[in-house]
């Protein structure tokens, strides 16, 4: 069976709820939103907090913030003790520790509180490793808590062997993000179909049944072995372990197929989008010349005679993408366990803000460059771009329609599609080098590989394709209205174009800030050393 097993406190060593339950409903009443009915909080236990009160109380980040400050400050001191171990607990550890399983604890609740739980229940001795959240807020998703214990213990490549015990699919999902396998323990606060829908590999209705770990090898049976379909495999990787494959994964799995599929993969949804952007341009001007009496002789002749043509032409092409693809992103999503990790008005500004800032300053150091001046073609195509055009027409096909389809090919799909292969790092460079050539001439590729870039670390940031669509947006409309915008500021203002340069540069540091470096749900530091000192 497996060599470490990772618990998660609460649902599976110790049975919390009704002191978790009481401090919740003790900072909901404190938040004006009291909830007598106790069955109604049983979500409350396991996941985050900050992020349960956002979803179940309909709190704002700042609100969630106070919720949970709130619900800390009785849990430290009477919550923290409305609690007791499950039966047989202790007799299950006894008997993994004899056999000499390396044990960690692996919890969503703050470090501090997590080590008082198992030292006031006596089961801290069974533990090599704890580790919890951070009172900051840093660190509460399960993923990052295993990853931790992981590191901790010097297995990050080498986890074959590990085994997570968790009683809710987040517990679940979390596992499966790092690679592991998760057994799920139903007599916790997740029902059997919640845990088997996550993915659990085998669900314990109780305590007893989690006898199965340990077991030994030779013991096993086909109803408990976690690992048999995949010991041959496991093996070849445990003598290749420090090889390439190790390192693609998709928040630790990986995927291995043959390098032809696997680039097919990655490049259709690129190849669907550049089949429809030429069967819908070569039907829409073959229309369009039909209004010039066979006069029209190429695109850029149709297109200077009908402006709106080419914005028209773009949000059917983006909305024939969509028809198309949105299945298999939505299929996707689901396979990858795609969560969202932070996503809120605050955040959907900082994203506009910050991808608004960044192309204004590629596009300034391109112009700088002279770049533009040794393409004059595209310089030329560039300046006629929003011409003579309906201002809502493009705002409508240009910045919202197309941005919403090359999101869902190059973030939602392809960004996705070789993260699961490669990993982050690489997947966000694919992604943006694809998205740059795409664009077909050398200065939109190297604006657009810059922004992709961006795009890919806000998906990644957020868990959402939200943030690239709302950053890709603002962008583009901002670039619609940019030359307006600085006209309008020259009849004001000697140096109004730098104004708006310098201002959109501020709101950008202003943007990342909160995005990369802004950790919500800081406490104060007397909150910190009253919790230090209990």
């Amino acid at each position: 069976m497996s060599d470490v097993i990772l618990f998660d406190l609460d649902g599976t060593l110790t049975d919390s709820g009704t002191g978790i339950i009481k401090c919740v409903q003790y900072a909901l009443n404190y938040m004006g939103k009291p909830e007598g009915d106790a069955d109604k909080l049983r979500c409350f236990v396991g996941p985050p907090l900050h992020k349960e009160f956002m979803e179940y109380a309909g709190f704002t980040s700042k609100e969630a913030d106070k919720a949970v400050e709130q619900y800390r400050e009785r849990y430290s001191t009477i919550g923290i003790y409305e609690n007791r171990v499950y039966d047989e607990i202790p007799e299950l550890l006894t008997s993994l520790k004899k056999q000499g399983k390396t044990l960690a604890v692996a919890s969503s609740k703050p470090g501090v509180f997590v080590e008082e739980v198992l030292k006031h229940f006596d089961l801290k001795k069974y533990f090599d490793i704890v580790v919890g959240s951070e009172l900051d807020g840093r660190r509460v998703e399960k993923e990052e808590v295993i990853e931790e214990v992981l590191k901790r213990l010097g297995i990050s490549k080498n986890r074959e062997r590990v085994l997570m015990v968790g009683d809710r699919s987040y517990d679940v999902e979390g596992a499966r993000k790092c690679g592991l396998l998760c057994v799920g323990a139903a007599y916790g606060y997740g029902s059997r179909e919640e845990l088997q829908k996550a993915g659990a590999v085998y669900v314990a209705d109780t305590v007893q049944d989690l006898s199965v770990l340990a077991q030994t090898d030779e013991e096993e049976t086909e109803k408990t072995s976690f690992y048999k379909p995949h010991r041959k495999k496991h093996a070849k990787q445990r003598e290749h372990s420090h090889s390439k494959n190790q390192g693609r994964r998709n928040r630790g799995s990986r995927r291995i197929v043959s390098p032809g599929r696997m680039i097919w993969e990655i490049l259709s949804p690129m190849v669907v989008h550049f089949i429809c952007m030429m069967a819908v341009s070569t039907l829409g001007v073959t229309i369009a010349e039909m209004f010039f009496h066979g006069e029209g002789r190429d695109y850029m002749d149709t297109v200077e005679r009908f402006p709106w043509l080419s914005s028209i032409l773009s949000a059917v092409t983006a909305l024939v993408v969509i028809f198309l693809l949105r299945s298999s992103y939505l299929v996707e999503k689901d396979k990858f366990q795609i969560k969202v990790k932070r996503w809120n008005p605050l955040t959907a500004a900082a994203c506009a803000v910050t991808s608004i800032g960044l192309g204004l300053i590629v596009t300034k150091l391109i112009d700088a460059s002279g770049i533009r001046g040794v393409f004059s073609r595209y310089a030329q195509i560039s300046e006629n771009s929003y011409e003579n055009q309906n201002q809502v027409l493009l705002v409508i096909c240009v910045g919202i329609l197309a941005s919403l389809g090359e999101e869902l090919v190059f973030r939602g799909l392809i960004y996705q599609r070789a993260k699961s292969y490669f990993g982050v790092g690489w997947a966000v460079g694919i992604s943006a080098a694809l998205f740059g050539v795409y664009h077909g001439n050398i200065v939109q590729l190297l604006y657009a590989t810059v922004l992709g870039i961006l795009f890919a670390v806000l998906y990644e940031k957020t868990g959402t394709l939200a943030a690239p669509v709302t950053a890709h947006i603002a962008t583009n409309i901002f670039s619609i209205f940019y030359d307006r915008i600085v006209d309008a500021l020259i009849r004001r203002a000697r140096y109004g174009e730098q104004l708006l340069i310098v201002f959109a540069v501020l709101l950008a540091a202003a943007g990342c800030y909160y995005l990369f470096f802004y950790k919500p749900g800081t406490l104060e530091k007397t909150e910190k050393h009253h919790i230090a000192a209990k």
